[in-house]
């Protein structure tokens, strides 16, 4: 598969390269097995400046939606993040945590009760409402379980990603199911689990963002950058949703941790994040995606953007000088952000998992 790497420095350096992509597989969930809940390890380190980027005029100032207990609690550790009709789905990495038996509890909040909050500078409390998952089991069912990664809709269909840890190495799945918007609850279905298999050999690293587009579904992998992933690609699926076809993508530095589509413009925006002291995540080359001067690239400091992407057909590709920087709400602290929803003519919600705390942002379009 060919794969555009893109960097840009003073000027700008195009390499193509062919893989082949592993073929997702159907399989069948192994019998029930102890739930594993292991949190992602998180360097003890925070930021202190921002790298001199171009785009640091579209810079994100962050409005706090204040969330309410249990929805606050940090062991919710918040993967991932949608909006679907009219309410903004909250995807917690462990939704059992928050209770329910079938499998936990995902939140929501009706977008028309924000719209005119969010428009202020100020924090306010959001409303958030439960919706019952029921995971068909599989929480106890996969080995390994670390948990879900991501959700995307398609109309009343449900699709999650999952990740999870064995000594033979991570592994991501992919699973559908369905929503019932009046009651509020989701149902996913076990039969529809198929493997995404891992695109290198990290300790922790799955399909960590998925997005809704034109009838297909796509996830992408969690790191990208051609230091870690040099035949980096994302995955699209048509329906029925079984079988992924490769995807040309730009080359990105860093962790892709969640990722939002903007359907009518052809637009996708990734979630794309360095935590102090991931060293193994440095760019290559010294290159990040839009920073005037890569020599001031700093891996003690947080690095956390908005990138704009173009969809073209089978190609994702990277649009330089449109990134928004993500401003840490409280200066000389680094926000491990996950989740990334789109609300179109609007802004972007971001959310956190469990770093520092759980904080659910939301960035007005300029």
């Amino acid at each position: 598969m060919k794969i555009s790497l893109i960097f840009f420095a003073a000027s700008l350096l195009i390499l193509s390269s062919c893989a082949k992509v592993p073929q997702s597989t159907r399989i069948d969930t192994p019998p029930a097995a102890v739930e594993t809940e292991v949190s992602e390890t998180t360097p003890e380190l925070s930021s202190t400046a921002a790298p001199e980027a171009s785009a640091d005029q579209n810079a994100c100032d962050l409005v706090e939606l204040m969330l309410p207990t249990p929805w606050s609690i940090d062991k919710a550790e918040y993967s991932g993040a949608a909006i679907h009709a009219d309410y903004l789905y909250l995807l917690p990495q462990y939704p059992r945590r928050l209770g329910r038996d079938a499998g936990g509890q995902l939140g929501r909040i009706a977008l028309g009760g924000i719209k005119d909050s969010v428009s202020g500078s100020s924090a306010f409390k959001a409303n958030v409402e439960p919706v019952i998952l029921d995971d068909g089991g599989l929480a106890g069912k996969i080995l390994g379980f670390e948990g879900f990664e991501s959700i995307s809709f398609n109309g009343s269909q449900v699709f999650m990603t999952i990740e999870s840890r064995r000594a033979t190495g991570m592994r991501g799945y992919l699973v559908q199911g369905s929503l019932d918007e009046a009651k509020a609850e989701i149902n996913l279905d076990p039969e529809t689990l198929i493997e995404l298999p891992a695109q290198n050999n990290s300790s922790n690293a799955s399909d960590e963002a998925s997005f809704f587009y034109k009838g297909s579904l796509y996830t992408i992998y969690e790191q990208n950058g051609p230091g870690q992933n040099p035949n980096a690609f994302a995955r699209q699926f048509q329906p029925p949703y079984l079988d992924a076809a490769e995807v040309e993508m730009t080359s990105v530095n860093f962790r892709i941790t969640d990722a939002a589509a903007d359907e009518p413009e052809s637009k996708l925006y990734l979630l794309n994040y360095f935590f102090p002291g991931d060293t193994h995540l440095l760019p290559a080359q010294g290159l990040v995606p839009d920073i005037a001067d890569p020599r001031n690239f700093d891996p003690q400091v947080s690095f956390a953007r908005i990138l704009e992407f173009n969809i073209q057909g089978d190609n994702l590709e990277y649009q330089p000088g449109q990134d928004r920087r993500i401003k840490e709400p409280i200066a000389g602290e680094a926000y491990n952000w996950e989740g990334l929803a789109y609300w179109p003519g609007e802004g972007f919600f971001l959310v956190t998992d469990s770093f520092p705390r759980t904080f659910l942002g939301f960035c007005r379009n300029k």
